[in-house]
């Protein structure tokens, strides 16, 4: 193959579990990859993609030229990070990744007034509980709760999350303590080493911030980071415990370390989220 749009096809059916779900990655119906596919195939002495009961699979000789993807994937991955890191100018597009709670409750706002104080800088946010890949080019900076954020990386730790348990006021109230259950995430492992270790797990939610508006709604009682409890009102510490949970960083590629609008933004960052932890 000599266009790189067709190894970029093979690197999203790679990803995907369907046409449709490789279309979405590149941005493109379903109709338009099952063409390219289809073409694609026709241009090669065999077949680079079959249709199976579990759905499109790549075929043994497909899977010499998927090596070949990964490899220009990664150059190309390569060249916008040294681009990148090439300070032309002191404007320019800059992508965030960072948790969706983080940017509600703690930097919502904040990120308003960046783009006012620095117009010539395109800030692009993603947000994910899942780590994005700076090596790929996936985000430039990016905001991690993790006591493990990857030595591959550089930049600041911030603060430690507080933990907690919280429930509602009128919950604590109402319900005596031996009728009293949890929310909680898939994993409640952690609460046999809790003070409530005896209590049921009556939810599984593993949405965050859903986890601290059911109990805000009298659900339950929830293990949640202070940032977020503070915000709900109705929710009150179930005991005056709290505990360092993960690390807050903010981190970059060290490629782009001295990239002035890395620079910037990262400054920026980190002095908010000091500012709220004081």
């Amino acid at each position: 193959m000599e266009n790189w749009d067709d190894y970029r096809l093979l690197l999203a059916v790679q990803q995907s579990n369907s046409i449709r779900a490789a279309g979405e990655r590149l941005g493109v119906n379903h109709s338009t990859v099952s063409r390219r596919m289809q073409s694609i195939n026709q241009n090669h002495p065999f077949k680079v993609f079959e249709t199976t009961a579990s759905g499109i699979e790549i075929t043994e000789y497909g899977a010499v030229l998927l090596q070949t993807a990964h490899k220009m994937q990664d150059l190309m991955a390569e060249q916008a990070r040294t681009l990148a890191s090439q300070d032309f100018s002191q404007s320019g597009a800059v992508s965030l990744s960072l948790p969706p709670a983080i940017l509600q409750f703690l930097l919502l706002d904040e990120l308003a007034l960046f783009q006012q104080q620095h117009p010539d800088i395109r800030l692009t946010v993603f947000t994910s509980y899942d780590f994005a890949n700076l090596d790929s080019g996936e985000a430039d900076v990016v905001i991690r709760v993790s006591n493990d954020p990857g030595d591959e990386l550089v930049g600041h730790r911030v603060f430690p999350i507080q933990v907690g348990y919280f429930a509602s006021r009128e919950y604590l109230a109402n319900t005596p303590p031996e009728q009293r259950v949890w929310i909680t995430g898939a994993n409640s492992d952690w609460v046999k080493n809790t003070p409530f270790a005896e209590l049921p797990v009556r939810y599984l939610v593993e949405d965050l911030v859903t986890r601290h508006t059911m109990a805000a709604k009298g659900l339950g009682m929830i293990r949640g980071a202070c940032y977020i409890a503070e915000h709900y009102p109705e929710l009150v510490p179930v005991i005056d415990e709290f505990t360092p949970f993960q690390d807050l960083w903010v981190l970059t590629h060290p490629e782009l370390r001295d990239t002035h609008r890395i620079k910037t933004v990262m400054q920026f960052l980190l002095g908010v989220l000091r500012k709220k932890n004081g």
